[in-house]
């Protein structure tokens, strides 16, 4: 009774109603995709060659890559194993620039080369890292001093993960692309120095076991005036001043100092402050002198922050340079009093992983009492 006088005996009662008999089985249903890692591709004028990276989604039997490029200068475009490469003629004074436009198939993307940009590339040789809270939670400026701290740059990092409590960075990259990296660079063009918005940056920041940080990533900024490019890579592992990674839960560490000495260094910018404990262990940090107009015969009393906000105001309670020996200590806080014919140094440190308060109650030699 099921039987269908009319049935068509080719009829495939499983077949697909959406199978076309007449398509072509090398035909893709999806459509090529392709992404370049840069838009803008930047050379010096004497390089002779240069790459753009590419990704690849849907390959199509047959399909090429072609290009299309009008300039003279640039040759022997070609496209494989998710590079794309070509040559370029040497320039001398100018900078040009032309654009490249890739094809796949269907799929097309562009990007620009641009030559006779002068670009230096410097490793930076770290001497120390302060960081700065900016009175938002997760919004911290790092101070990177370099060439014997003569130069430094100064990034702002926004820490979007942050607690409220948090008083330093979570671990992880920072980047100008998220918007979580900004800040200047401070340069030595070899007339003086110039300071350059950073115009592309990423920081990664990792925290060792322990506790001191790993910094790596680069730093960009163009001098509007010569066009030339400065790119500076970072890797520097040691203790950021300005914050600790060690628990808060953590037992203290007190380190009572019996004798304390003071002496002028640096032009008399600042008092160089020796805390020796009753076995002769050695703590010692610079305390700004110039607190008033004219070199003072004391230190003034206060907070005191370890990162110089304006350095030709007058009243500001600054220090640097906390070390244990020759061992550089990280700052978390310092406070100076002075009563009863004696000064009062207590002193938040951190070494590695140990937090360290640093307590002295006395006379500092070579200093008189401040005027209070």
């Amino acid at each position: 009774p099921n039987d269908d006088p009319n049935k068509d005996p080719n009829d495939d009662p499983n077949k697909d109603p959406n199978d076309d008999p007449n398509k072509d089985p090398n035909d893709d249903p999806k459509t090529p995709e392709l992404t370049l890692a840069e838009t803008e591709v930047e050379l010096a004028a004497g390089a002779t060659s240069g790459e753009v990276a590419y990704t690849l989604k849907n390959e199509k039997v047959g399909a090429t890559f072609t290009f299309e490029n009008t300039a003279t200068w640039i040759t022997n475009l070609a496209a494989a194993n998710g590079k794309i490469t070509f040559t370029v003629e040497p320039c001398e004074d100018e900078i040009r620039e032309a654009e490249v436009t890739v094809k796949y198939d269907v799929a097309t993307a562009k990007f620009t080369v641009k030559q006779g940009v002068n670009i230096e590339e410097k490793l930076i040789n770290l001497d120390k890292v302060m960081a700065t809270y900016n009175g938002s939670v997760g919004n911290f400026t790092l101070g990177l001093y370099y060439n014997s701290s003569a130069c430094t740059h100064t990034v702002t990092l926004l820490d979007n993960g942050a607690e409220a409590n948090e008083k330093y960075l979570t671990t992880g990259l920072y980047t100008t692309a998220a918007n979580t990296l900004s800040g200047n660079l401070e340069v030595d063009n070899g007339e003086g120095y110039i300071d350059l918005t950073i115009s592309d940056g990423s920081l990664d920041l990792t925290v060792n076991a322990d506790y001191t940080v790993t910094l790596q990533g680069s730093l960009k900024g163009t001098d509007s005036v010569d066009g030339t490019i400065y790119v500076f890579k970072v890797d520097w592992t040691g203790t950021v001043q300005g914050f600790s990674f060690v628990s808060d839960d953590a037992e203290a560490g007190v380190v009572n100092c019996a004798s304390a000495v003071a002496t002028s260094v640096d032009g008399d910018m600042y008092w160089y402050v020796e805390l020796t404990t009753a076995s002769n262990e050695v703590y010692s940090m610079k305390i700004r002198r110039y607190v008033t107009a004219g070199s003072l015969t004391y230190i003034q009393v206060g907070e005191y922050t370890n990162v110089w906000g304006d350095r030709y105001s007058y009243g500001e309670c600054y220090a640097k340079e906390f070390k244990h020996g020759e061992t550089e200590l990280g700052f978390e806080s310092l406070n100076v009093s002075y009563a009863d014919g004696k000064y009062t140094v207590v002193a938040e440190l951190t070494e590695g992983a140990e937090r360290i308060t640093l307590n002295y109650t006395g006379a500092i030699e070579g200093l008189e009492a401040p005027a209070m």
